[in-house]
């Protein structure tokens, strides 16, 4: 009930526009429309329109359609304010037909929102209940009728949670629920915010943003279903938070907030990085004591006293000795020439290894610090349950977001895509705001997760040379390069050096 109507069925195909009506209307006001059928195919059909009422089933958005039965009709509900055709409508090979209806809103109308559909489709034969239509051959335009009045507008946040508190990897599962506690019908509005343990942004994920669908109906729970996953580093551990705020309401304007937690603990990633500490602290402890041994043996004290003196219980007595044996020592080598005799004593092989582990730390210690402090990751977004999911990029979700620029309709003969390859998101939702306000349609966005690109490269066509360098005027930087793809398609590469 909540996204647009097609149907598929046996070599049918049957589809109506628009899909959703949202009207606001007043007490004995009269309003007359259109839907429009479209008949993709090859043959003629002949279809049928009814009209129904319906309210919420369940809390994943279905709908439980209500027939008008004449022994219960009080002139009450959206559906018994209609007139629409009922009889049969033939529609020619590839071609659509208007189904006009007229709504007459009584006197005595209730405030708040009233909800129906009309329901084309093919009539089964030999039936006698004219509801029964088959549901594999039916198309609904939904209808939303808000009557003014004391309108109540009133929902809250029955729940926000992660499905998984403690993950391997930087990903969550998220499940929204609403409750409409008021007599209209609402749409919550809105984003769910993460950041990291270091308060970086790692993802965005919207609520029914830019969209007509999405709507919970009154004295129901919509359920919503959010997937984020984002690209994974070493610093991606640690404790994550998805702060999530919503708005709603025509009248007033309402917004609620409500955060939840997880934590990304990678175990075979934790537990290498334990034993590199292990390793590097035992690796300093070796280094200790062999310097440790080194100056003993110069202090006259042999491998036999030294083991002697780990295992003796007189410790009072061990350290007069090595008091001793180190003031008699004194008198012979100065502490410079004691020093570099114990360097030259552990040899090259021991500095190079030592050398070679400060290295490392050193290399690891600034690649943990540059990538901490990149304030944006790459992610994918998925809304809805799988079967019938919406899958964004981080790139889209920039766009639309930071973007407040419509899309342009592709009548150019070709494609543009834009691809994010410099390894910061937002490069292909800043190019695509480019282009689109120079007049060119985008048709794709998105990114790369792989090693950082720092040139930018322009992909085409060969008769879409000329396009490509206008783009690259348009973008200021960009190799060109052609391609011997059958596809029309201009592909844009974003590199680090692209500078929106």
């Amino acid at each position: 009930m909540f996204s647009p109507t097609l149907v598929h069925s046996q070599g049918l195909e049957l589809s109506v526009t628009p899909t959703l009506f949202e009207m606001s209307a007043t007490p004995q006001q009269v309003w007359s429309s259109s839907v429009k059928v479209i008949n993709s195919n090859p043959y003629p059909i002949t279809v049928f329109a009814e009209v129904v009422n319906f309210a919420p089933q369940g809390e994943s958005g279905q709908a439980r359609f209500l027939p008008i039965l004449e022994e219960q009709t009080e002139g009450v509900t959206l559906a018994e304010w209609f007139e629409v055709n009922n009889e049969p409508i033939t529609i020619e090979p590839e071609t659509s037909a208007e189904v006009p209806f007229t709504v007459r809103v009584p006197e005595d109308a209730s405030p708040g929102g009233h909800f129906a559909a009309i329901m084309v489709g093919t009539k089964p034969p030999d039936t006698e209940n004219q509801f029964q239509v088959s549901t594999s051959q039916i198309v609904t335009a939904l209808f939303f009728v808000r009557v003014a009045g004391d309108v109540v507008e009133d929902g809250r946040i029955r729940e926000f949670a992660v499905d998984r508190r403690f993950v391997g990897r930087p990903t969550a599962d998220f499940v929204f629920r609403f409750e409409n506690r008021g007599n209209v019908h609402l749409q919550p509005q809105g984003e769910i915010y993460i950041t990291n343990m270091w308060g970086k942004e790692r993802g965005v994920i919207p609520i029914n943003k830019q969209s007509n669908f999405g709507n919970v109906l009154p004295e129901s729970i919509r359920k919503f279903d959010y997937a984020w996953e984002s690209a994974y580093t070493l610093t991606d551990i640690g404790r994550y938070t998805a702060e999530m705020t919503v708005g709603y309401g025509t009248d007033d304007r309402q917004f609620h907030t409500s955060i939840a937690h997880f934590y990304v603990i990678p175990i075979k990633g934790a537990v290498l990085t334990v034993l590199a500490l292990v390793t590097i602290v035992l690796f300093a402890r070796w280094c200790i004591q062999s310097y440790v041994r080194r100056l003993l043996l110069l202090s006259g004290v042999s491998l036999e006293d030294q083991i002697k003196m780990r295992h003796t219980p007189q410790r009072g007595d061990v350290a007069i000795s090595l008091q001793q044996e180190s003031a008699a020592a004194s008198s012979e080598p100065t502490a410079l020439q004691t020093f570099v005799a114990v360097v030259r004593s552990w040899g090259i092989r021991v500095w190079l290894v030592a050398f070679g582990v400060l290295l490392v730390v050193y290399l690891l210690f600034g690649f943990l610090s540059r990538d901490v402090g990149s304030e944006r990751k790459d992610y994918d977004v998925t809304i809805g349950v799988p079967g019938a999911e919406v899958n964004l990029s981080a790139e889209e979700v920039i766009f639309n977001r930071e973007y407040a620029i419509p899309d342009l309709v592709n009548d150019q003969g070709y494609e543009i895509h834009i691809i994010n390859v410099s390894g910061t998101p937002g490069k292909a939702a800043a190019a695509k705001a480019v282009l689109i306000e120079t007049g060119y349609a985008v048709a794709k966005i998105d990114s790369e997760v792989a090693d950082e690109t720092e040139r930018t490269v322009i992909v085409y066509p060969p008769e879409s040379s000329e396009v490509a360098l206008n783009i690259q005027r348009t973008l200021g930087v960009g190799l060109i390069s052609a391609s011997n793809d059958a596809s029309k398609t201009v592909t844009i590469y974003t590199g680090s050096d692209y500078m929106p």
